[in-house]
C-alpha cells in the first residue's frame, strides 16, 4: 500500500531473440517486399528476392503497476514494455568484415484505465482505454490510443468485443462451448505515419481447449 492505496508491482524478466531482414550486399535494413515477393522466397521459386537474415539475442525487463479504484469496480495502471533492454547478434555483408550489432528493443510506455458501467439497454459493460506516452517511433496521436468494450452473455459464456485501435473499427466474440473455447477477431491497425499510408487488416479465428 501506498498513502492508503492498494498498489500491485509486476516485474517481468524475459529472453528475447529476433530474426532481422536485410539486404547482405549492402547491410541496408529498410527493404520494400509486397505479398508475392515475400511466398516467393519462401518457397524458393523462380524470381523470388535474396532473403537474408540476422539474429539477435539477449535479455529484458517489463514492469507494470495496477491501482484499483476506490469508488467503481475497475483499476488503472501502467506499462513498461523493455524498459531495461539488451540485445547483441552479428549481421554479415558481402566483400566487408561481420559487423557486431548491439541494440536493444523498442521502449514502450503506455498508461490505460479499465471500469464497469451500466449502459442504457446494454446494461452492465467493461470499458477500457489505453494511450501510449512513449513508443520507439514518431507516431500520430491517433496511433496512441485504444478504446474496448467488452458484454458478457449466458453467465458470462459469450463475450462480445468492439472497440477502436489506431483510429480503426476492431470487433470479435468469445464463445466458451463445455471445453472448448472459440474466439474471432478482425484487427486493423496503420503501419504509415498517417491514417491510410500502410494499413493492415487481419481476420483471426482461434480454436483452444479450456482445462
Amino acid at each position: 500500500q501506498f498513502m492508503d492505496r492498494k498498489l500491485y508491482l509486476g516485474i517481468a524478466p524475459k529472453l528475447s531473440y529476433s530474426l532481422i531482414f536485410y539486404d547482405k550486399t549492402s547491410g541496408n535494413e529498410n527493404i520494400t517486399w509486397d505479398q508475392s515477393d515475400i511466398l516467393k522466397g519462401i518457397n524458393n521459386l523462380s524470381g523470388s528476392p535474396k532473403l537474408n537474415s540476422y539474429g539477435v539475442m539477449g535479455g529484458g525487463l517489463d514492469l507494470g503497476l495496477l491501482s484499483p479504484y476506490e469508488s467503481r469496480e475497475g483499476a488503472w495502471g501502467i506499462s513498461i514494455k523493455n524498459a531495461i533492454s539488451q540485445l547483441s547478434g552479428k549481421k554479415e555483408i558481402t566483400g566487408a568484415a561481420d559487423s557486431s550489432i548491439s541494440t536493444r528493443a523498442p521502449l514502450k510506455i503506455t498508461v490505460g484505465s479499465e471500469t464497469k458501467h451500466e449502459l442504457p439497454y446494454l446494461n452492465e459493460v467493461t470499458i477500457a482505454a489505453d494511450f501510449d506516452l512513449a513508443t520507439a517511433e514518431d507516431t500520430r496521436a491517433f496511433k496512441r490510443i485504444h478504446l474496448g468494450l467488452e458484454k458478457k452473455l449466458f453467465n458470462d459464456n459469450l463475450k462480445l468485443w468492439t472497440g477502436i485501435n489506431q483510429g480503426f473499427i476492431v470487433a470479435g466474440f468469445g464463445y466458451k462451448l463445455g471445453i472448448l473455447l472459440i474466439e474471432y477477431g478482425y484487427f486493423a491497425e496503420e503501419n504509415g505515419y498517417n491514417l491510410g499510408d500502410q494499413t493492415a487488416k487481419s481476420h483471426l479465428f482461434t480454436l483452444g481447449l479450456r482445462f
